[in-house]
């Protein structure tokens, strides 16, 4: 018998690129909060100093792209064999993630422009407003990746088998790649 034919269906698939990047990408994000946090209460108490805007503006293109391209790579690989789960408590949770991509998206679609006239000396921006608006983008999107790792990551890890875990890591690195030379091509 070959060591694959012993090996249990069951059986845990390689971490791969995927999870990596993933856990990487929830690690970066609490980091990127605490920025954007920091740099919001800075403004809201006008103490801002030059470095919070570049500060900032590194965090707005990070949720730009970044935090974009981790929530592609969930939809495409993480969360279609969740829906396929026969658990009903996996299939909620996964049609909950992928709503809470969606209001994720809205959120950060109204507090960007906020955000960007803040980089640019705007004064049009009513802190307050700018400093609740980030108070509930973050919980959101906290909310959402206890929910990813405490459920849906250990669940699709179970789930994921090396060969579709090796087509998720080539595809993601195909379309990071393209992605970059289309940056590269505008500056």
């Amino acid at each position: 018998m070959s060591p694959k034919a012993d090996t249990p269906r069951t059986a845990r698939a390689p971490e791969g690129a995927l999870f990596q990047f993933l856990d990487e990408t929830h690690q970066r994000l609490q980091l990127e909060l605490i920025h954007l946090n920091r740099v919001v209460e800075a403004f809201a108490e006008d103490q801002m100093e030059p470095h919070d805007r570049e500060q900032l503006a590194r965090t707005i293109e990070w949720f730009d792209t970044v935090a974009r391209q981790h929530h592609l790579d969930e939809e495409k690989h993480v969360f279609p064999p969740l829906l396929a789960s026969s658990d009903a408590h996996v299939v909620e949770v996964t049609e909950r993630l992928r709503q809470d991509h969606g209001w994720i998206e809205q959120n950060w679609l109204e507090l960007g422009p906020h955000l960007s006239a803040v980089v640019n000396g705007n004064h049009w921006i009513e802190p307050e407003l700018v400093q609740q608006m980030v108070q509930v983008f973050s919980q959101l999107c906290l909310d959402h990746l206890m929910l990813e790792e405490s459920l849906a990551y250990p669940e699709a890890r179970a789930q994921i088998d090396a060969d579709a875990l090796t087509k998720a890591d080539q595809e993601m690195e195909q379309r990071r790649a393209s992605f970059a030379a289309r940056k590269e091509a505008r500056h």
